[in-house]
């Protein structure tokens, strides 16, 4: 099974991970070996949210869209985590994160995105997605962590809806909205609603339980929108209680509006039933709260400051985790042995001393490393004769290639020798100067005859 088809299918764990990373390194490596512009590979991918095809010769679409699968891995292995326990919660959290980081590099790395999967704005909703998501977890974790303290957990819910909402602000971009389902946006709606519900249960309980002191509630509450009633009596806090208890109440029949509209969602039995035990909670708490001989009007409460002890941020991947081996190590270094650079057709020079000429010179100087290169070839030497020329790079000798040989060992192999030797040679016709190699200065330059010797 080649490397592409294994990722069609990976396994939804670390492994997976890497082994999409294996082929996004790989293929940098091959795009540098391989590809120009004239390169006619195409590669196809179907958008997530559109499934419409593209398909599009630039390696850098095939990594951008492999970077994307990474990011959507995450997203499956934060959603297998146990969400009952602290540490499925905590490494759910996580994986978000780091998927909202490769959507977020995505953004920063490819432009002119071809399809809608890699548009800025896809993107861009993509990662506060995760970012809401991951805050679900962390609102979870507060629940496992601190249960008697409703504020809180208030505090935390509110701002759980906070991040929806910003999902939902970015979902309804145009670019956006015409490729989202129908279903995903009724979701976030869903979310947002139920989860500024649940900080409205919260606070009602927090005062209807008589809990907290009259400052901590009126720090909880926004009072630059609405007027927080401070409960200084038991009449008050009571009717402030069940005020906030018949807000939750509201939203939550609106979230299950929203959930009987999308045909999607009805037939997803286990949303309902949380809604609806939700649902019933709260109307239970609001019945108990209410008095028969209280006439007074319902009036809205204030809502709730969002305020979180943790809130998550993209992790952006360390694309070094995964080493890759270069499949084409034995063609030389990358950096000499590439598309960017031009050469001739190897060809081999033959070049061999008679009996006079045994102890006279080859003719020719070699200098650098990994591979050597000719700097000089003496006119009507040997090596002159036998056709080698200056800027010569040689690849091989006596048949085994010497792409990744040091200038020393080189020497010293075509001093063993003796009279007569093969090289293997490519002569550049277009050779772009290499960013990070041995310079030349550090490597002395060897001639080579039969007392070889190093020049100052």
């Amino acid at each position: 099974m080649s490397l592409r088809d294994a990722c069609r299918s990976p396994v939804r764990d670390d492994s997976g991970i890497a082994l999409l990373l294996e082929y996004v390194h790989t293929l940098s490596l091959l795009e540098r070996r391989f590809f120009t512009p004239a390169t006619d590979i195409r590669f196809l991918w179907y958008d997530s949210l559109s499934g419409r095809p593209c398909a599009q010769k630039s390696a850098a679409f095939e990594k951008a869209s492999m970077l994307f699968n990474v990011g959507a891995l995450q997203t499956q292995i934060g959603a297998r985590q146990r969400s009952l326990s602290i540490q499925g919660l905590s490494l759910a959290s996580v994986s978000f994160e780091k998927a909202a980081g490769i959507f977020q590099f995505i953004s920063a790395s490819f432009n002119n995105a071809p399809s809608t999967d890699l548009k800025p704005e896809t993107l861009r909703m993509l990662t506060s997605l995760m970012l809401a998501q991951s805050q679900e977890c962390v609102y979870e974790l507060s629940l496992l962590n601190d249960t008697d303290d409703h504020l809180l957990h208030a505090q935390e819910a509110a701002q759980v809806s906070k991040s929806f909402e910003a999902v939902h602000d970015s979902i309804s971009t145009p670019p956006v909205k015409r490729d989202v389902p129908y279903s995903w946006i009724s979701m976030i709606l869903v979310k947002l609603e139920f989860y500024k519900a649940k900080a409205h249960f919260h606070v009602g309980c927090a005062i209807a339980l008589d809990e907290v002191a009259k400052e901590d509630v009126a720090k909880c509450l926004d009072s630059s929108k609405s007027s927080p009633t401070t409960p200084n009596s038991s009449d008050t806090r009571r009717s402030l209680a069940r005020n906030h208890v018949r807000q939750a109440t509201l939203l939550l029949e609106e979230c299950i509006r929203i959930h009987k509209m999308c045909h999607l969602l009805r037939k997803v039995d286990m949303l309902l039933d949380v809604l609806q035990q939700a649902h019933d909670r709260s109307l239970d708490l609001y019945q108990k709260l209410e008095e028969e001989d209280n006439f007074a009007p319902s009036i809205t409460p204030a809502p709730v400051v969002p305020r979180s002890r943790r809130i998550p941020v993209p992790i952006a991947p360390d694309m070094n985790q995964v080493r890759v081996k270069d499949p084409f190590h034995n063609l030389g270094p990358l950096h000499l042995f590439c598309a960017a650079n031009s050469w001739t057709k190897p060809r081999d020079v033959t070049m061999s001393k008679g009996a006079v000429d045994a102890y006279s010179s080859f003719g020719f100087s070699v200098r650098g490393s990994a591979p050597v290169s000719v700097t000089e070839v003496e006119p009507n030497s040997i090596a002159a004769k036998a056709g080698l020329l200056k800027g010569d790079i040689v690849i091989a000798l006596n048949g085994e290639n010497t792409r990744w040989e040091v200038h020393e060992k080189m020497v010293e192999r075509m001093r063993q020798c003796g009279s007569e030797m093969v090289v293997t040679v490519v002569t550049p016709v277009s050779v772009q100067p290499p960013s990070t190699t041995l310079s030349q200065k550090e490597v002395p330059e060897t001639k080579l005859n039969g007392h070889a010797k190093k020049k100052k």
